[in-house]
C-alpha cells in the first residue's frame, strides 16, 4: 500500500514536472529536456512570415502602408501595398537573399548573425527568460528579452565598424513553440507614432538546430 503511495505522487509530481515545461501553445506536451537546456543552441532561420502596418500623414493625405513578406530560408520576398486617400497602389519588393544564425548559451549570452550581399551584422549580448506577466498573460519563461552589448557591421572587402554600450536597444520575444530541434519566435508590437495613429508589426521566425 505505502508503495502504491510513493508511485502514485512519484506519477503525480512528474506530471506536474512536465507540464511546467509546456508554455507556448505549441510546445510539445512531453519533455525530459528544461527550457533552458531546449533553447541553448546554435540556430539557423528556416522560415519567417512578417507583417508591418503603418498608418500616417504625407503631407496632407492620409495613407495606410501595409508591408507583408515572406522568407524562405534563402530568401526574402512580399509586397508593399499603400493606400492613399482611398487609393491603393501595390508593388512588389525587391527579393533579399541572407542568412541569420542564432546561438544562444546556457550561460546567458548569445550571438545573433545576420548575413547579406552587402556583408554581416552581428549583435552580441545577455539574454534572460521573462517572468509571468499578467497585464500580457505570459507565462513564466514564455518569453525572452535580449539586451545588446555590442553591435558590429562588416562589409564585403571586411571593414568592421562596431558599438559597444548601455545605450542599444534590446528585443523581447515571444516563445510560440520551443523543441529540440526546432523554435519559433515571436516579435510583435503596437505603438502610436507622432500623428496619433496607431500602428503594428509582427513576425514570426522558425528557427532549426543540427
Amino acid at each position: 500500500m505505502k508503495k502504491s503511495i510513493i508511485l502514485g505522487i512519484s506519477v503525480i509530481a512528474l506530471a506536474l514536472n512536465i507540464s511546467s515545461c509546456k508554455k507556448g501553445e505549441n510546445d510539445p506536451f512531453l519533455s525530459l529536456s528544461s527550457r533552458k537546456a531546449r533553447l541553448a543552441a546554435e540556430w539557423t532561420l528556416t522560415k519567417s512570415e512578417s507583417t508591418d502596418v503603418y498608418n500616417g500623414n504625407n503631407g496632407n493625405d492620409d495613407y495606410v502602408q501595409t508591408t507583408i513578406s515572406t522568407y524562405n530560408g534563402t530568401v526574402e520576398t512580399g509586397t508593399e501595398t499603400t493606400v492613399t486617400n482611398g487609393v491603393s497602389e501595390t508593388v512588389d519588393l525587391t527579393p533579399d537573399a541572407y542568412t541569420v544564425n542564432f546561438t544562444i548559451e546556457k550561460d546567458g549570452t548569445f550571438i545573433y548573425e545576420y548575413k547579406n550581399a552587402d556583408g554581416t551584422t552581428k549583435y552580441e549580448g545577455n539574454w534572460m527568460f521573462l517572468g509571468k506577466n499578467k497585464s500580457t498573460e505570459l507565462k513564466k519563461k514564455e518569453a525572452i528579452s535580449l539586451s545588446f552589448t555590442k553591435f558590429t557591421e562588416t562589409d564585403v572587402n571586411g571593414v568592421s565598424t562596431s558599438t559597444s554600450g548601455k545605450d542599444l536597444d534590446g528585443w523581447v520575444l515571444l516563445i510560440d513553440q520551443l523543441k529540440k530541434k526546432e523554435i519559433i519566435l515571436i516579435d510583435e508590437s503596437t505603438y502610436t507614432n507622432q500623428d496619433g495613429k496607431t500602428n503594428s508589426y509582427k513576425t514570426v521566425n522558425t528557427f532549426t538546430s543540427k
